[in-house]
């Protein structure tokens, strides 16, 4: 029986023309960690990852609302969510959101993180 590797994090594709699988991305797990791209991108171009910090005019019943927010994956409805520090609920994947821009990211500034959660709880 093969030794599985759980250290690697391997992608693979599937090519058309050649009816194959492909790996396109290997990378060790070891000392990295890897953040999630959600597919959509901020106001500038800027791809957006599960963690980034993002700020922007969210659409309330009430209007729009400035607001700043962390872009999380909720595992049991298998989407992306953003929870934001001054509005109530949590907003999937049609985010109502024009404008965002990501400011920062967990992981190049912690400190993000906790005033985030002075503003809001996590």
């Amino acid at each position: 029986m093969k030794h599985i590797d759980m250290e690697v994090i391997r992608v693979r594709k599937f090519n058309k023309e050649r009816n194959l699988y492909e790996i396109v991305f290997e990378a060790d797990n070891k000392n990295n960690e890897y953040e999630l791209g959600t597919g959509k991108f901020d106001l500038t171009g800027k791809p957006t990852f599960v963690g980034d910090i993002i700020e922007g005019d969210v659409n309330t019943e009430f209007g729009a609302i400035k607001a700043k927010g962390i872009i999380q994956y909720d595992n049991l409805h298998q989407q992306f969510v953003c929870r934001f520090e001054n509005i109530s609920g949590v907003f999937g994947n049609n985010l109502p959101v024009s404008g965002i821009k990501v400011v920062g990211s967990l992981k190049e500034n912690p400190k993000l993180l906790e005033e985030f959660k002075s503003e809001k709880k996590v």
